[in-house]
Formats: structure tokens, sequence, C-alpha cells
């Protein structure tokens, strides 16, 4: 019998391993996510309320612009071993 282990596959796609810090961003957008904040403002409002670090940036203080650009660029990390 052929049994597939979703477990293992559920993160095939990612080139690395998310880092502590980007672990964290990850399960604090979840929560934030999870009481219905969309606007990217106000998620942002809440990453700073939250003390959640920017990955790149420990320390800083999370900005729109810099959401946007970390977003991208923990995202273009991950696509890395696909060429995208």
């Amino acid at each position: 019998m052929n049994t597939i282990d979703y477990a293992a596959r559920a993160h095939q796609s990612r080139a690395r391993p998310l880092t502590d810090a980007e672990q964290a961003l990850a399960d604090a957008l979840e929560a934030i996510f999870a009481t219905r904040v969309t606007d990217f403002t106000e998620v942002v409002a809440q990453l700073n309320a939250r003390g959640v670090a920017i990955p790149s940036r420990p320390g800083g203080t999370w900005t729109l612009a810099g959401f946007t650009a970390e977003i991208a660029a923990i995202n273009a990390a991950l696509d890395g071993k696909h060429g995208n």
C-alpha cells in the first residue's frame, strides 16, 4: 500500500526553513488575520503593538513600506530554489 506523508511534504516548496524570527512573524500574522484585520496599515500597527521583531532588522519599527519589503524579501528567499 502506498501512503503519502503529507506532514513531510507540507513545506516541500520552500528553499529553506523559516528562521525563528520569520516563524514568529508568521505566527503573529496568523493571529492578527484571525481577528479579521486585513488593512495592512493596521497589520503594521498590530505588529508594533505586539513587539514582533523585523526578521532582517531586529529592534526596528515596522512601517508599511518596510512590511511590504520584508514580506517580498522573505518570499524571494523561500522561492530561491525554484528560480522565482
